[in-house]
């Protein structure tokens, strides 16, 4: 593979949080952003809090999550959770991946690839996702040690789910300097078929990095829920599923010598920020945390309204 030149996907200016990731020093917004992050949290927890799961310890953590903010001389300190289904802590963990790994690729070009099959029965998704990372990690070793290519990147598993099926599928960011990224894209798109006869050759995906390609790498693992205008469709037996899947995983993994980020949020924050309220203690009911002194507001955040419909384990969610 010759030496190939792509043009308009530099990443210099691309290398900005997804919508929705949370920022340093946003003030006011951050922490809306904050109580909107909790608000959404408990609406798809509290149902998977009546299941019988052994992660059920994780899904109260996620419930609890910076249930209280204490507040001193403009700086808010508060306890995480560090539970992969709680959407505080996703933020922060995006925001952490794109720091750590963004850095990376600034300058340099990249292309997004794909790679899918069949989807899976609730039995096998464990296994089958398993699989799907070995046999990627089968083919980066064939790059690597065998044709002898400099590939670097970061490999990224998701799952999502419709029609009562799971859907396995990685996501990869991948740099190779010197090499033409489309014809090495659709060099992992026939090792992959090889290795994986029942997947559609249609399915696989390449292209070069852009803004949205980033947003696919960074954003969440799985859908929580699915909008209809103000509702929120939550199946917390799929839900449930997927965490124990996912449970002791790595969300994101780097190869080349990328270092590793780690994905673990720290069980306490301390935001340096400008908070225009009094010091004190301010604890979490239904959509804000108020003073437990005075009442008043932490944030500012007002609930959408939103109704969340618990399905039944006989109804489809497409």
């Amino acid at each position: 593979m010759k030496a190939h030149t792509q043009r308009g996907n530099n990443l210099d200016t691309l290398a900005q949080p997804p919508q929705g990731a949370p920022t340093k020093g946003c003030r006011a917004q951050a922490l809306k952003k904050r109580a909107r992050s909790k608000y959404f949290t408990q609406g798809f927890v509290k149902p998977l809090l009546k299941l019988d799961s052994p992660l059920h310890k994780q899904y109260q953590r996620a419930h609890d999550c910076a249930d209280a903010v204490r507040v001193e001389e403009g700086r808010t300190r508060t306890h995480y959770c560090n539970s992969r289904v709680c959407n505080t802590c996703n933020r922060i963990r995006t925001a952490k991946a794109m720091n750590g790994y963004m850095t990376h690729f600034e300058g340099r070009e990249s292309v997004f690839i794909t790679l899918t099959d069949r989807t899976c029965g609730a039995d096998e998704l464990r296994r089958v996702m398993r699989q799907r990372v070995n046999a990627w990690n089968n083919i980066r070793e064939f790059l690597q040690r065998r044709m002898g290519l400099p590939i670097q990147g970061i490999t990224k598993r998701e799952v999502t789910f419709s029609k009562g099926l799971y859907h396995p599928h990685l996501h990869i960011l991948l740099m190779c300097e010197g090499h033409d990224l489309s014809a090495l894209a659709e060099l992992i798109v026939q090792e992959w078929m090889k290795r994986n006869p029942t997947a559609d050759r249609k399915a696989q995906d390449y292209r070069a990095t852009d803004q949205n390609s980033l947003n696919e790498v960074f954003k969440y693992t799985t859908k929580q829920a699915k909008r209809d205008g103000k509702t929120l469709k939550v199946d917390p037996f799929a839900l449930d599923i997927i965490m124990k899947a996912l449970h002791k995983t790595r969300t994101f993994q780097p190869f080349g010598g990328l270092r590793k980020v780690t994905e673990e949020v720290d069980e306490v924050e301390l935001v340096a920020q400008e908070v225009k309220v009094p010091d004190g203690l301010y604890v979490w009911s239904s959509n804000d945390w108020y003073s437990i002194d005075t009442g008043q507001a932490l944030s500012g955040y007002v609930s959408p309204m939103i109704h969340f419909d618990v399905q039944e384990p006989n109804v489809l969610v497409t």
